[in-house]
């Protein structure tokens, strides 16, 4: 893996008869989506009845199921308790481990035994003259990234993960995390050099 600045991007991996996770309770679960795309830690603000679904046109998630990661359309790190393990292990103090279930219409099954990884830091990390990117209507926000560049002043000294701020969906994670996760063959996630990212749209 080439060497930039010790971080990666951690993207969902889809493959043929994957599914993804694209609703919740919006009764449930609206106000900590705001939280965790902000970065906030929850606590006992999370709610015990926390789940997320896999969208009616997407009942049967086939090969989803047997990954270590759910990919979703959120922006979130759905993970198993072998991910959770191995990023309190290796990513001390970078994630607040959120429980929650995952639904799967039109059986109406349920699987418990999975986590949202609440990423706790965000960070300006994107060199916004040498990317190449599209603004987003909110104020200093990008929409899309065809060609990522970080800024110089991204090192190690930074957390183990953050959320770009320039685009909260995107998260960095040092590379030696990545590395930990291929040894130990988990699947659902890829991890991604910075000048290989991109957007869709």
């Amino acid at each position: 893996m080439m060497k930039t600045m010790g971080y990666v991007v951690a993207c969902d991996h889809y493959e043929d008869g994957d599914a993804h996770i694209g609703d919740y309770d919006p009764k449930v679960m609206s106000a900590a989506q705001q939280a965790l795309d902000l970065c906030r830690p929850l606590g006992k603000k999370w709610p015990k009845e926390a789940q997320v679904k896999y969208t009616a046109a997407e009942a049967i998630p086939l090969g989803a199921l047997r990954k270590d990661a759910a990919a979703n359309s959120f922006g979130w790190l759905i993970v198993n308790q072998h991910y959770k393990d191995l990023l309190a292990n290796n990513a001390p103090g970078a994630f607040e481990m959120l429980r929650v279930q995952l639904s799967i219409a039109p059986k109406k099954l349920v699987k418990t035994g999975w986590w949202i990884a609440n990423v706790l830091a965000q960070r300006e990390a994107v060199d916004r003259e040498k990317s190449v990117w599209k603004p987003d209507a909110a104020p200093g926000k990008m929409r899309t990234i065809s060609k990522l560049v970080m800024c110089g002043s991204v090192d190690k000294s930074w957390p183990w993960a953050f959320r770009l701020a320039e685009m909260p969906s995107v998260i960095m994670v040092r590379e030696e995390v990545a590395a930990a996760a291929k040894r130990a063959k988990l699947t659902g996630l890829q991890f991604v050099e910075p000048a290989k990212f991109r957007t869709l749209g």
